[in-house]
């Protein structure tokens, strides 16, 4: 078989996704944002993070290649979008109504450009996943990086507490064995459907056992996106909780990594195990 380097791999990307993994996640930072800076604090650096936003391969990125599907169901998508605001914004965050909650989330990249380019989400496309990654973290990595800028450590240490929580949600509470969080993840590398990791990955399982689980990235996408695009805060954003995430699943396991391609080591050494 001929292989294909990370960058020109691609899989079938459902706009849909990304859009409503960013509108839930903007919602759940923004609340998290208010509850640490308060109201005039946290409107006054979201705007100005993104006030001159450069959307240029965003823009690229929607322009060609999306083909229309089935409907992708506006009644359905309008209801996870109200049920994250009323999770979050049930009442009033810091002074900040859930209509003023959206408003400014609606105003915020990607979001406004992939309504205004596709009103019903129904479309998908063949995506790289360095296009993919930047539909999902570009401004969030703005808006993490003016957070820093302003606050320096306290900002970093912001932003990891709410990537934590957010990583360690989605384990949903549901603790696994440790045979079940390896074999869900040896699924998840060999899966036969590339996606955004698989596809953006060169991945080698290097041991399994009882009670250990070795696994080499040589190759990552999303290590090349962040370096080119955000390297001050691709290791926060991508690479800082996934010991958190493996804990969430369950609390024995531990994780132990010694390089990483994000902060230029040659591979990614992930090791799990698990404490007695």
């Amino acid at each position: 078989m001929t292989y294909v380097p990370c960058s020109k791999r691609t899989f079938t990307l459902q706009l849909v996704n990304p859009f409503i993994r960013n509108y839930k996640q903007y919602v759940h930072f923004l609340k998290f944002l208010l509850q640490r800076l308060g109201y005039d604090t946290t409107r006054a650096l979201w705007q100005n993070a993104l006030k001159n936003y450069d959307d240029t391969f965003l823009q690229e990125i929607l322009s060609a290649g999306w083909m229309q599907t089935d409907d992708a169901g506006p009644a359905s998508i309008e209801t996870k979008i109200t049920s994250s605001l009323e999770e979050h914004f049930k009442s009033p965050v810091e002074g900040m109504s859930r209509d003023q909650a959206r408003r400014l989330i609606e105003q915020t990249p990607p979001i406004s450009r992939i309504r205004e380019s596709f009103p019903k989400l129904n479309v998908v496309r063949p995506t790289t996943t360095y296009e993919a990654l930047h539909i999902a973290f570009d401004a969030l990595a703005i808006l993490v990086e003016s957070l820093l800028d302003v606050y320096g450590k306290e900002g970093e240490l912001i932003a990891y507490d709410f990537l934590s929580n957010s990583r360690a949600s989605i384990a949903q509470g549901k603790p696994v064995s440790f045979a079940e969080f390896v074999a869900e993840a040896k699924s998840f590398l060999r899966s036969p459907e590339p996606n955004i990791f698989t596809a953006g990955q060169d991945a080698e399982i290097v041991k399994t056992s009882d009670a250990e689980f070795i696994v080499h990235i040589k190759k990552c996408e999303w290590a090349r996106y962040f370096q080119e695009r955000h390297p001050h805060v691709g290791y926060l954003i991508a690479c800082s909780t996934d010991e958190v995430f493996a804990r969430a699943c369950n609390e024995k396991i531990r994780m132990q990594r010694t390089s990483t391609l994000m902060e230029g080591g040659k591979l990614c050494d992930f090791r799990y195990y698990l404490t007695a």
